[in-house]
């Protein structure tokens, strides 16, 4: 089986370089466009289940993409993104102005980083495994996974066995609407491909 993650489409924070995390914020019309043609290229992959984070800016992608291979939407609270506390919805350059440490720290060495009120590394690591590992088990065909830029990082670093002592954030965040697709079988898990766009061009 096949486990293809999607990255939610555009919103307008996106285009403001705003920290999202756990925050409600919407797609742009370009967000709405993008989630169409990451339909056409999954109508053509044999997909048989879509989960999606809760949150609008996938959920509302994920729909767009059902209604296309004629699929229910699977909500799963636990593949909202990556809590960013009193980040969220700061620009990204006020963030390293008001929070230079916190930020360097989450930038280089991401292990240590003390975002207030926010998630730690360790732990949003530890949920989002968990989670889609749950979510391998239950399935045994083609699913989609529609979610957010850190949560798709994050798993990256679990698929390549990143020591979280070496796991640099920022790093591998994927373009809006990419497909990242992993191969499945039995206890092996393996990287095809990584933040696939060319169906958005």
């Amino acid at each position: 089986m096949y486990i293809y993650f999607a990255r939610h489409g555009q919103t307008f924070w996106n285009l403001e370089n705003r920290m999202q995390g756990s925050i409600n914020t919407k797609l742009t019309d370009e967000g709405k466009r993008q989630a169409f043609l990451l339909g056409k290229k999954l109508a053509n992959e044999n997909i048989s289940k879509i989960y999606s984070s809760p949150l609008d800016r996938a959920y509302n992608t994920a729909k767009i993409v059902g209604n296309m291979l004629n699929l229910n939407i699977d909500r799963c609270s636990k593949l909202k993104e990556f809590s960013f506390g009193d980040w969220e919805g700061m620009k990204y350059e006020d963030i390293r102005t008001k929070f230079p440490l916190q930020w360097e720290n989450w930038t280089n060495r991401s292990f240590k980083s003390n975002i207030p009120n926010g998630e730690c590394l360790t732990e949003g690591m530890n949920r989002i495994v968990k989670t889609v590992n749950e979510i391998i088990k239950n399935n045994n065909s083609n699913t989609v996974i529609v979610t957010h830029g850190t949560v798709i990082e994050l798993y990256i670093h679990y698929l390549m066995n990143t020591d979280i002592k070496k796991i640099v954030m920022e790093k591998k965040v994927t373009k809006n609407g990419s497909i990242s697709k992993i191969e499945v079988n039995g206890q092996n898990k393996k990287i095809i491909y990584l933040d696939y766009d060319k169906h958005l061009m």
